[in-house]
């Protein structure tokens, strides 16, 4: 995905910052799809946004993310 990302976009690192929110959203709404392509990608690119050298920056949003991803695990199980 960075790759794609790469080639596309002229500064991936500018772009990403100036869109997170969206991108975040976007991404939260796959974490929760019903269908497992769209979970599993959004999870891949839930570990490529939200390095760890960024992570303190977002915190509050990362703690969204991971409430949400257990919520999609655990209802997955029942």
């Amino acid at each position: 995905m960075k790759q794609v990302c790469s080639s596309r976009v002229p500064d991936p690192k500018r772009s990403l910052a100036s869109h997170l929110p969206a991108v975040l959203d976007h991404l939260m709404e796959g974490i929760t799809s019903r269908e497992w392509r769209a979970r599993e990608a959004s999870c891949l690119a839930l570990a490529d946004v939200l390095r760890p050298e960024t992570l303190h920056l977002r915190a509050a949003r990362a703690l969204q993310v991971a409430m949400a991803a257990q919520q999609t695990t655990c209802s997955a199980r029942t």
